[in-house]
This record gives C-alpha cells, sequence and structure tokens, in this order.
C-alpha cells in the first residue's frame, strides 16, 4: 500500500489476531482436501487448441464444474472434463459440431480416460519408475516487423518492459526484427508414482533489422510431487490466471514461465465444514524469483489465489499477487510481510506506513447461461496499491478491469464461436517508485499486455465444424495514454492524495488484424498459418508518427506420444 492511515495503538494486536484467526482459514482453503491419491498428471501447453474446444463444450451446458481461472490445465483436469461432459451428452441437446469437438477429445485423452478409473499400479520396475507422459515438439518459422518499444517511467512510478502487440499470447518468447526459426519440445515423463519432470527446451536463431541472435533456452523446467490431492512444484512454470481469452491481469499468456516454488491442488474439491457453500474449490500458491535484472536482484513474486465453482454455472475467484524483497530492498519484519499478504487485515491495521512492497489484489468471476447459445459472461478486477481513503479515484486510477463475454453454439451446425472483451488499466498500473522494475520479468509484463494508462477492445471470432480445419480471427484497437502524472499530497501520510496532469501528450493508437488457420492433418499433427497487421498512429506518443507492423508465421506441431 503506497498511501496508508495514520499510526494507531492496537496495531499489534491485530497482527496477533491475523496470525492466530486468517492463517488456518488460509491453508486449509488452500487444499488440505482428503482426496483419493493419483499420479502426477502433465499441463496441457498454453496455445493447445484444447482450451478453445473445452470452451466449446463449457459453453454447450454439458459441465458443471470447470475453472476458468487458474490455468494451464493438467491432461487428467482436462479427462475429468471430457468425462463429465460424456455423461451427459444423452441428456443435454448440443450442436452436431459440439459433439464432434468432444469425440475429438475423448479420442485424444483416451489414456487418461482409462487411468481415471484404474488403480494405481505399484509395480516396483524400471519400466514403472520412469514412464514418459507427453512428448510434443513443434517448428516455427515466424517473419516479424515490428519493433517494440519501452514503457517510459514517469514521476509515478517504473516499470521495466516493453510492448510489442504484435507477438502478444506467445509466452515472452523471443524472436527477431526480421525472420526468426525456432524448434521447441515439450515433454514429461512420471518418476514413480508421485513425482513428474517437465522439460521444454527451445532454440533459436533469427536476424534482421534488430541485429543476429542465437539462443538456447529452457521455455520450462520443472519437477513436482504429488500426494492426494495437493502438488508441490520447483522450477520454471507457464501460469496464467484470470478469466479473459489470454488470461488475466496478474498473469497472462504473454508473460514469461516463472522461475517458482508452488503449491496446489490438482483436482477441485469441495470445502470443508462451514465453506461448502463455496462449491467445488481449486486453490495455489507460489513464490517466483525474478532474477537478476531488477532495481533489487532478486526480488520476489509472492501470490495466492482461491477458486471455486459456487454454483453449477457460475466461477468466482480472490487473489493475491506482492512484489517485493531483493538485494538492498526495504527491511521488515517476517510479521508485516504475512500482514502485506492479507489486503483486508492490512487496510484494517492503522498507521501503516511501511513501503516495502508493490500489491496487487483483486477478483474474477463468470457466469454460464448455456440456454443463451452458450453465452459466458466474465469479468476481472483488479487493484494495484489500494488506497482505502479515495475509493472513487482508485476504482479507475489505481485499478485495472476486464470485461468480457464469449458465445457458442452459433452459426450452422454451432460451428461458429465468439468472444469480446473490454480492458482498462489505471494511471501507473504494474508501476512502483520504490520497485521500479515493476511487476515485469526479463522486460515482459506478466500481466496484461495491454500496460499501464490503457484501454482496449478485443474481438474474436472462430470456427471449428469438429474437422480437420479451423480458422481464427482477432482484431484489436487499443489506446495507450501517453500524459505524463505526477501526485500530489499533504504530510508524512500522504493525506489529500490526488494525481496531476504534469505534462500532455498524444496517445498511442493501435488497430490490429489477425487471421489464423490451422489443419489437423493427422490425430498427431497440425499446420497453423498465421498473418497480421497493425496500424499505429501517434507511435511513443510523438504526434503525427505513423507506421504498419505485420507479422506472418507458419507453425507445425507433431505428438509423439
Amino acid at each position: 500500500m503506497r498511501h496508508s492511515l495514520p499510526f494507531g495503538k492496537k496495531r499489534c494486536a491485530m497482527k496477533r489476531a491475523a496470525m492466530t484467526v486468517a492463517l488456518p482459514i488460509i491453508v486449509a482453503l488452500i487444499g488440505l482436501a482428503r482426496e483419493a491419491a493419483a499420479q502426477p498428471s502433465p499441463r496441457l501447453p498454453l496455445g493447445d487448441p484444447v482450451y478453445e474446444e473445452l470452451d466449446q463444450v463449457a459453453g454447450s451446458g454439458l459441465v458443471t464444474t470447470i475453472i476458468y481461472g487458474q490455468r494451464p490445465w493438467t491432461r487428467a483436469e482436462v479427462a475429468r472434463i471430457v468425462a463429465a461432459a460424456n455423461e451427459e451428452l444423452s441428456v443435454h441437446a448440443v450442436s452436431s459440431s459440439t459433439r464432434r469437438v468432444l469425440a475429438r477429445l475423448s479420442g485424444r485423452f483416451a489414456k487418461e480416460l482409462r487411468a481415471s478409473s484404474m488403480p494405481i499400479s505399484r509395480e516396483p520396475t524400471i519400466a514403472r519408475w520412469i514412464r514418459p507422459e507427453a512428448g510434443q515438439g513443434n517448428l516455427e518459422l515466424l517473419g516479424l516487423d515490428s519493433p517494440s518499444r519501452d514503457i517510459p517511467t514517469t514521476p509515478v512510478g517504473g516499470v521495466a518492459a516493453d510492448l510489442n502487440p504484435v507477438i502478444n499470447e506467445r509466452g515472452g518468447r523471443r524472436y527477431a526484427q526480421g525472420e526468426t526459426v525456432s524448434t521447441e519440445w515439450n515433454g514429461a515423463w512420471t518418476l514413480g508414482n508421485r513425482a513428474l519432470l517437465a522439460l521444454q527446451p527451445r532454440l533459436a536463431t533469427g536476424g534482421g533489422s534488430s541485429g543476429q541472435f542465437s539462443e538456447a533456452t529452457l521455455q520450462g523446467a520443472s519437477l513436482g510431487f504429488e500426494s492426494r490431492n495437493l502438488v508441490v512444484e520447483v522450477g520454471r512454470q507457464p501460469l496464467v490466471w484470470g478469466q479473459g481469452m489470454a488470461g488475466g491481469l496478474l498473469l497472462s499468456t504473454s508473460g514469461r514461465p516463472l522461475d517458482m516454488i508452488r503449491v496446489a491442488t490438482a483436482r477441485p474439491w469441495r470445502a470443508p465444514w462451514v465453506f461448502r457453500w463455496l462449491g467445488m474449490l481449486r486453490g495455489s500458491a507460489f513464490l517466483a524469483d525474478l532474477g537478476p535484472h531488477q532495481n533489487f536482484p532478486h526480488a520476489k513474486i509472492a501470490a495466492y489465489k482461491l477458486s471455486g465453482d459456487v454454483t453449477s454455472y457460475f466461477e468466482f475467484s480472490a487473489a493475491v499477487l506482492v512484489h517485493e524483497g531483493g538485494r538492498g530492498s526495504p527491511s521488515v519484519s517476517p510479521l508485516d510481510r504475512l500482514i502485506d499478504f492479507i489486503p483486508a487485515i492490512k487496510y484494517a491495521i492503522h498507521g501503516d506506513s511501511t513501503q516495502f512492497s508493490n500489491k496487487l489484489a483483486g477478483f474474477d468471476s463468470r457466469f454460464r447461461i448455456p440456454a443463451l447459445h452458450g453465452l459466458q459472461l466474465y469479468t476481472e478486477h483488479v487493484f494495484d496499491d489500494a488506497d482505502p481513503r479515495r475509493w472513487k479515484s482508485t476504482l479507475w486510477q489505481d485499478t485495472g478491469h476486464i470485461l468480457g463475454l464469449s458465445l457458442a453454439q452459433l452459426g450452422p451446425q454451432g460451428a461458429m464461436a465468439a468472444a469480446a472483451e473490454f480492458h482498462h488499466t489505471g494511471i501507473r498500473y504494474y508501476e512502483h517508485a520504490t520497485f521500479i522494475s515493476g511487476v515485469a520479468f526479463n522486460r515482459t509484463l506478466l500481466g496484461d499486455p495491454l500496460g499501464p494508462q490503457g484501454d482496449g477492445g478485443y474481438l474474436r471470432l472462430r470456427h471449428d465444424a469438429g474437422g480437420a480445419q479451423t480458422w481464427r480471427i482477432d482484431a484489436a484497437v487499443e489506446r495507450r495514454g501517453g500524459d505524463v502524472w505526477g501526485t500530489r499530497s499533504v504530510g508524512p501520510h500522504d493525506a489529500h492524495f490526488t494525481f496531476v496532469l504534469e505534462r500532455h501528450q498524444p496517445a498511442e493508437w493501435r488497430h490490429r488484424l489477425a487471421v489464423q488457420w490451422s489443419l489437423a492433418a493427422s490425430p498427431r499433427q497440425r499446420l497453423t498459418l498465421e498473418g497480421g497487421v497493425e496500424r499505429v498512429r501517434d507511435a511513443g506518443f510523438v504526434a503525427g508518427a505513423r507506421r504498419v507492423n505485420r507479422l506472418g508465421a507458419v507453425e507445425w506441431t507433431w505428438l509423439a506420444w
């Protein structure tokens, strides 16, 4: 919290109460569920078409428990959703397209569907100790004519990140300003009955106006352990939180995978005791290291999220993300750090004038109304350092919002789907005056690639008749504000805080259109072609600066096992 209330004498007592009451509740809800034992399951890549296919299935009303707010999903989770949909297929009227999509998913995840009804084998053989669970490779050629630009530092804060919207939703992968050839392998192996090793190496080389580069990187590398319904993972992992097409305001598909320790529930579970009204839950928490390229080297991101299907067709989630620590950062007690993770208690403690972190906290929700062409309404609202003394300005100037809707079962045979979203980010979103590297990792925003002081409208149309071909059209209009803002307040506790316009600059406008065509050449191979164009007006907040950005890509993906 950047601006706080006068100091009060009850602070220590409230801290002790927080530890006594809040911690047991959080631990219980995060996932101490007494589920049957199961083998660990690998995650599906975030760009996999299965996510859009399951969105069509969920929109049909065949699934009552599906939690969008925490992704990627594992193969076992997808199999659970497919199995539940198959059970409802005989009593629900759905389009022929949805039936074909569900049949295709049933074939692809047949191994997981069979395993869910079979006991775990505990044969002590080498073959049982090391088993391949997933193997997928891809080869990509991408041509890019779109320079990136940084996010300028202002008096209200800074964030060390670059923007290049043409290559959003690619997991922070690096591409040359020119041509890039890359190959990637996504493999997972179970070790015994409780461990899973996942590796995702990437080789890339390219060149053009930005110079030549060749690199070998790990897009992912982690070791996970599962016991009952609890998973503990260590390593580099992709993580997306939020309801939007590309994730949400905290973690999106455009952010880089983080080096982290993560604890999560493997499957949805019903909360115990008086919390049963929350429905089927999923919880996760992680601690990530942001590496040496921060203003405080090795600063940390710590976050937790709890999501629940409160009713059959209503999902609600709450999350907190804290950016803190690192070499040379403000020093505080462990108790202060703990209180910082519970916003309701943090704001209730009068006189907490410490500024040792940047905190984002908020909630998201989704309503599903299958009878109206698979209508789904979803929202996300996240505060970046909320100030309880000025809620009116906080709700717009310090907050991010995503409002969206999607429709399935459209057109002939129900083969069309559509989604539309509006995004807004506040004046200093993801920025901070102390942690000036911002909520970013290796110059890539973790959350919405819109960045601070932005508004965007997005439209997606998709056609999939359940056969070999899929078409997708994406359109976007984005406005990024160029005004330079400062702040004004009175006294050591920032009374009467307000934002002040210091310099007006033209806003940068971007209009973008992208088309993607995918052909399933066989059940194990897929060819994808993509082309996009973006027109930029007042680029970099310079009046009259215009340019046209372009992208073209071809990708071949194959399943090895």
